[in-house]
């Protein structure tokens, strides 16, 4: 991170987001861009500014897990009581 460079700071708390800006502010950079929204909102949006991006999709890994729970009950109804938890 450039102290000179963009820098994007993104909190759904108001009172939060401006007291990291004015933070970063005291440290030297000199253009912060706020984002009022959720991580999760803006690391999905695909020409968000960022080094090294990685776009991950959450709403399949969200699946993922989900299936891996229902799998896992579903062997626990099969074996009651060899399953440790």
């Amino acid at each position: 991170m450039s102290r000179t460079s963009p820098t994007t700071q993104g909190t759904t708390i108001s009172e939060r987001l401006v007291a990291f800006r004015v933070v970063l502010a005291d440290l030297g950079f000199k253009n912060v861009r706020l984002y009022e929204s959720s991580w999760l909102g803006y690391s999905s949006w695909l020409s968000a500014p960022a080094d090294d991006e990685v776009w991950t999709n959450f709403g399949a890994l969200l699946t993922a897990i989900k299936g891996l729970e229902n799998r896992f009950g579903e062997l626990e109804r099969q074996t009651p009581g060899k399953l440790a938890k």
